[in-house]
């Protein structure tokens, strides 16, 4: 069903919406919106899931919302920075895994919209058996499954 959609559109469409993602962050909820509206029209030409929801057209055809996409992104960016195949960054302790991030504040006010800011409560509640995970590959599978599990779908992640 839509197996025309499952290659064309990210190849195509998806890549384009997902460009740099990681380094820039949507600033209003109405630009978020608009992206997401992008996908939500390439949804609607599978003639096959007319009548459905749009999270169960994307159930249907694999694919996930961007809000996820570009968490899944960021968390990757967090872990090549993290494992050294991107620029280093500084470190702090906790308790969940030895890989938690500290957010940046300059001068009193907290920098939201930087990366590691961001991405750090997700990134610093992740079990330990993803953060520490030693590949890209690895890291990529297990982040899509943890994602896909009802742990995520229930947690801080969604906030």
């Amino acid at each position: 069903m839509g197996s025309i959609v499952n290659k064309l559109y990210p190849a195509f469409v998806r890549t384009h919406l997902e460009f740099a993602s990681a380094v820039r962050n949507f600033m209003t909820k109405s630009e978020i919106n608009k992206v997401e509206g992008i996908q939500k029209r390439a949804t609607k030409m599978v003639i096959e899931l007319r009548g459905l929801e749009y999270e169960e057209k994307l159930r249907e055809l694999g694919l996930t919302d961007l809000e996820t996409r570009r968490k899944r992104g960021n968390l990757l960016q967090i872990f090549k920075i993290k494992k050294g195949f991107e620029k280093r960054v500084s470190e702090g302790t906790s308790r969940r895994h030895n890989s938690q991030i500290t957010r940046d504040k300059q001068g009193g006010k907290m920098r939201d919209k930087f990366l590691l800011n961001r991405t750090a409560t997700t990134w610093n509640l992740l079990p330990s058996e993803i953060a520490g995970t030693d590949t890209v590959n690895q890291f990529k599978a297990k982040i899509d499954r943890h994602m896909k599990s009802e742990t995520w779908r229930r947690s801080v992640y969604r906030i």
